[in-house]
């Protein structure tokens, strides 16, 4: 679960410790539930306008946040690759862990 207002993300009941820029990164995913986010616009929000073409840092904090939510890049759950483009936060997942969620407007279930 990820709530917003706290800052406090959990996967299969177990807090998840992020740094601000992962948590700024996944912010960023969920807002944009379902959407393609581009490496550009991924990197400019998150680390301002000055880093618009470092697609490493990206990759390197997409990484970890995959790491952070248990989430398998060759079969994502949450984030998706969309190659040459960007990432996508994955919709169905969000969606079937939503049905549980206390507050949808505030709260984006992450369950295994």
């Amino acid at each position: 679960m990820i709530n917003f207002a706290l800052r406090f993300v959990t996967v299969a009941g177990k807090e998840v410790k992020m740094t601000p820029t992962e948590y700024s990164l996944l912010s960023e995913l969920v807002t944009h539930k379902g959407k393609v986010m581009t490496h550009k616009m991924l990197l400019q929000q998150v680390w301002g306008i000055e880093y618009g073409e470092e697609v490493d840092y990206l990759r390197v904090f997409v990484n970890r946040l995959r790491h952070n939510l248990q989430d398998d890049s060759s079969n994502p759950r949450y984030i998706r690759t969309e190659t040459g483009v960007g990432y996508r936060f994955i919709v169905e997942q969000l969606q079937q862990a939503n049905a549980d969620a206390a507050r949808p407007s505030k709260n984006a279930a992450l369950s295994r």
